[in-house]
């Protein structure tokens, strides 16, 4: 039965499974089931209910572990009643969750601990995390998808007709829990099991909140050999300070600690906060920038201790910049960075960002210290509207028609708390439970923009926030010696208008700069093509040093655009050109429908 050479058993194998199932042929004759199962087994779609079935199958036939290159885990944590829909999640369930999350990830890297590394190159996506309590409408690619889902009492009618009258919270009833790692659990254990196998960890947005430090801990504990990372974390605009403050201290401790385990490192993508904070402009008000003195429990005392070691933010700063700019040091191979969330300067200098000069620009490279990214080839950093400390670097405005409108009054209602916590937090009696829920209104805690319509923005009054930012990013890609490519970035309202000046639609556009070196063009691909549509000329000029402004009317000052200036100019001895453009008013009109264009092919694609 084994006449063929394996090649060609993979070629019949691979077409068969374009028109039908070729799980049958796997029992035809060992070839044919190496054939299926190389195939079927490339990407494995786990849940942490079927761990044991899971290692049966591997353990079974140890060959299986070299053909799987994905596994896409999902994590069931446990149930609860009907009832408990309309009641915010408890410390109780909250310590519940966190064990029983802790055990499917330790039970998975367990299991994955004794594949030898030689097996391949295994990607580990963290896929999903929920209860098979909460509702489908809620959790994994349905999240979002019922119009109707707004928290409150409903009817509901059982199968037999009878009637009830339901509080129903959906995803509010857990949007302020964020899971952890168990540390009794881990402390038990004495360590996390390690797993050389796994050369890229994914975490993408679940339906169930995961602590933006669990990234970094897993992957610096368990994953020895790991070349590529990308998480989406949830640092977004909430209400309470207190929380979001203690989440971020966490993080910022995790990756002073930790990013020096991670020196393998080929890509790191880091995607922080919410595109869309202008429309959270009543949460931007208070200072995120520090965060409790306190530490994680579970890593080891040596470990803890290297983070006081590699040096603490500055007074005035954002610990979390600091750190980032502190533990990046440490990734000695990183080739490509992206990053996005709440920054200040000192995500790429020491000084305070308030006080980040632009005189003495031209500096030449072997004059300036160190940076983290001496092996970074391409940067990109995207930036929140928000400051740390408070207040945004655009200034919002209400509906606008021409460019003296902006200098409308931004009205803001802000809804942050200082000392709050969420409901559903500390020893509470029923009584209080239940009051908790019925007080709960949406626009005590959504973000939103309290202009009158969609807002716009322009740099503030005073710009040396942003001018302070810009200034250290320029100065960090100077001492980068193999940069490609690099761009900083923010996301703010815009307004496509047609040839009579009408609007079209509203959305967000991007802010920012970007560099290229001499001989890069623009990505050829489809979701590249906005970056060439944005100066055609600018990308299109490939025998010399290229910036790009494309900031509304706002324009730099001399000091600062010189210090872009010196970006690559002791390795490329060719011409720097410096360019300016604008993705507003009727020149956006064009790549407003392109991008249209591109976006109906994305969805043909997607589906």
């Amino acid at each position: 039965m084994d006449r063929l050479s394996q090649e060609l058993y993979d070629t019949i194998v691979s077409y068969v499974a374009r028109i039908s199932a070729v799980a049958s042929l796997a029992s035809v004759s060992h070839r044919w089931r190496v054939s299926v199962e190389r195939r079927t087994f490339r990407e494995i779609h786990l849940k942490s209910s079927e761990l044991d079935f899971f290692e049966h199958i591997c353990r079974q036939r140890p060959d299986r572990q070299q053909y799987i290159r994905t596994i896409q885990f999902s994590i069931i944590l446990p149930t609860y009643d009907q009832e408990k829909r309309g009641l915010f999640e408890s410390d109780e369930d909250r310590a519940a969750n966190d064990r029983a999350f802790t055990i499917a990830i330790i039970r998975l890297l367990d299991i994955l601990s004794h594949w030898p590394s030689e097996n391949g190159h295994l990607k580990l996506r963290l896929e999903e995390v929920y209860s098979v309590a909460d509702r489908p409408s809620c959790r994994g690619r349905w999240a979002g998808t019922d119009v109707d889902i707004v928290p409150g009492t409903h009817t509901r009618i059982d199968a037999d007709g009878t009637i009830h009258t339901v509080t129903d919270l959906y995803e509010w009833r857990y949007f302020y829990s964020f899971l952890d790692l168990d540390r009794k659990l881990v402390a038990d254990r004495g360590h996390l099991p390690e797993v050389p196998v796994i050369r890229e960890f994914y975490l993408g947005p679940t339906a169930r909140n995961i602590a933006d430090h669990v990234s970094v801990i897993l992957a610096a504990q368990c994953m020895p050999n790991l070349s590529v990372a990308m998480w989406r974390l949830v640092t977004w605009e909430i209400k309470y300070l207190r929380l979001r403050r203690a989440y971020r201290s966490l993080l910022s401790q995790a990756i002073m600690t930790h990013f020096l385990d991670l020196n393998g490192l080929k890509e790191l993508v880091i995607q922080m906060g919410c595109p869309n904070t202008w429309w959270a402009d009543n949460f931007i008000e208070g200072d995120i920038s520090r965060g409790p003195s306190t530490r994680t429990s579970y890593w080891p005392d040596d470990q803890a201790g290297r983070a006081e070691e590699s040096g603490q933010a500055r007074v005035g700063s954002d610990n979390l910049s600091s750190a980032l700019r502190i533990g990046l040091t440490q990734l000695r191979n990183l080739k490509r960075l992206i990053l996005s969330g709440t920054f200040d300067a000192t995500l790429f200098t020491e000084e305070d960002p308030s006080a980040v000069s632009l005189e003495g620009g031209i500096v030449e490279q072997s004059q300036m210290a160190p940076c983290w990214g001496e092996a970074l080839e391409y940067l990109h950093v995207s930036f929140d509207a928000r400051r740390p400390q408070g207040g945004s670097y655009f200034r919002m405005a209400g509906p606008v028609r021409f460019a003296s409108d902006l200098d409308d009054i931004e009205q803001r209602n802000d809804l942050s708390t200082e000392e709050e916590f969420p409901p559903g937090y500390g020893s509470l009696t029923p009584e209080a439970v239940q009051a908790a829920t019925q007080a709960f209104a949406m626009s005590d805690h959504t973000a939103g923009s309290s202009s009158a319509d969609f807002p716009v923005a322009a740099v503030d009054d005073d710009d040396m926030g942003i001018s302070s930012l810009l200034a250290g990013f320029a100065r960090a890609c100077a001492r980068m010696p193999k940069l490609k490519r690099s761009s900083i970035s923010s996301w703010i309202p815009a307004r496509v208008l047609d040839e009579a000046g009408e609007r079209v639609t509203t959305g967000r556009r991007m802010w920012g700069v970007w560099y290229v070196t001499p001989d890069l063009e623009a990505d050829e691909s489809i979701r590249g093509r906005a970056f060439w549509f944005r100066s055609p000329a600018f990308f299109g000029d490939v025998k010399r040093r290229r910036v790009l402004w494309d900031t509304q009317d706002w324009r730099p000052s001399e000091q600062l655009s010189s210090l872009f200036a010196i970006i690559g100019r002791e390795k490329y001895a060719c011409d720097f050109v410096e360019s300016f453009a604008s993705t507003d008013g009727i020149r956006a009109l064009e790549r407003y429908r392109k991008s249209k264009d591109d976006n109906e092919i994305l969805d043909m694609m997607d589906s």
